[in-house]
């Protein structure tokens, strides 16, 4: 029974120290301004993007944003293409079966 009594004493001093963290907590996130972030953010030292990686590892190089977007599309059609050559190569091999 006493110990019982002792864990809930305990029980509540914890809740009663994790209720000040989070009043803490709540008056700095108020205090703060709403437009600062609040992580330390290291600037990109060239300022922009000169590379985007495909899924298949080629680079684009190109630093137009529209360029990038036509080199991606233009690595689209060439997957599609070789996919397209195999399933051909595929079925004449079939047919000389």
């Amino acid at each position: 029974m006493e110990a019982t009594m002792a864990n809930q004493e305990n029980n509540m001093v914890t809740i009663r120290d994790i209720e000040i963290q989070v009043g803490n907590f709540a008056k700095q996130l108020a205090e703060r301004q709403s437009d600062q972030f609040s992580a330390n953010v290291q600037t990109n030292p060239k300022e922009h993007c000169n590379k985007i990686a495909f899924e298949n590892g080629r680079i684009a190089r190109e630093r137009d944003s529209n360029n990038v977007v036509a080199e991606k599309r233009k690595e689209k059609m060439r997957l599609r293409g070789r996919e397209l050559r195999k399933k051909e190569r595929r079925k004449e091999v079939k047919r000389k079966r």
